[in-house]
């Protein structure tokens, strides 16, 4: 039986394109340069903060009720136990963000799971795809590392989240983005170098390392602005904003490239 589901695979683009939005919002919010319910900041300002946070709100219990909808769907129409695993997955996370998110400062269990969840989304996309047969490498120590790659990539996420919410230095999440950088060059070099390479390793290969490469630099504009700008700016909400949306992309990307080397 085929693993393909176009119809499957519309919803879940949809569904994910609706969380990176979700997310995009989530992080213009918890960005130090916005002011926080009940400052002295103008009141049109705190105007647009307040449609922001029900924007965000709107979209993100929406997309949730949607996925988990979804996934409930797929756990009894999935063709393969990936696409199953997944979608179990996909709806334990939904439950947990919504319980996470009904507070008044859902936290930073909140930020780490809501890119874990986008991906999860993204790779039920994968899997239900016409096309989502996996590769081998040439060497198999190479699917190793290539499976790696989405954890050393959510540690990273955990360490920006933590920083974001003051629990932790910015430098740790700067010396682990050599790591991650320095891992997916490795990957990528090693996954690309082999002419007889799959057309679907190689696309997501590629895709892996330039969000990545889009990722560290974002990372030290953030940082640059942060240490230049001594007053709050909209080119700091911006960076922020983007830097949080590119790394939730550099995550599923990662994802994407090991359900590549999958069993």
């Amino acid at each position: 039986m085929s693993s393909a589901h176009p119809r499957e695979h519309r919803c879940a683009v949809a569904i994910a394109a609706c969380l990176l939005i979700a997310i995009a919002t989530g992080a213009c919010l918890t960005s130090e340069s916005l002011p926080l319910p009940g400052s002295d900041a103008p009141a049109k300002l705190m105007a647009g903060v307040g449609a922001l946070r029900e924007t965000h709100r709107y979209i993100a219990e929406g997309t949730a009720g949607l996925a988990a909808l979804f996934s409930v769907w797929l756990l009894l129409r999935g063709t393969t136990m990936w696409q199953r695993a997944a979608a179990a997955l996909t709806l334990v996370i939904v439950l947990v963000e919504c319980w996470l998110g009904s507070g008044a400062t859902p936290g930073m269990a909140h930020a780490v799971l809501a890119p874990v969840l986008f991906s999860c989304v993204v790779a039920i996309a994968i899997l239900t795809a016409a096309d989502s047969s996996p590769a081998t490498p040439a060497d198999p120590r190479q699917a190793g590392l290539v499976r790696a790659i989405p954890l050393v990539i959510l540690f990273q996420i955990l360490l920006g989240a933590a920083f974001r919410h003051n629990f932790a230095n910015v430098l740790w999440h700067i010396l682990d983005a050599m790591v991650v950088i320095s891992l997916v060059l490795t990957v990528s070099v090693l996954l690309l170098r082999p002419p007889a390479v799959s057309r679907g390793m190689r696309t997501a290969t590629l895709t892996l390392a330039i969000v990545a490469g889009v990722q560290v630099l974002l990372g030290f504009a953030v940082y640059i602005a942060l240490l230049m700008s001594a007053e709050n700016s909209v080119a700091i909400v911006a960076l922020s904003t983007a830097h949080v949306v590119t790394g939730t992309l550099t995550l599923a990307a990662g994802v994407a490239l090991a359900l590549q080397v999958r069993p």
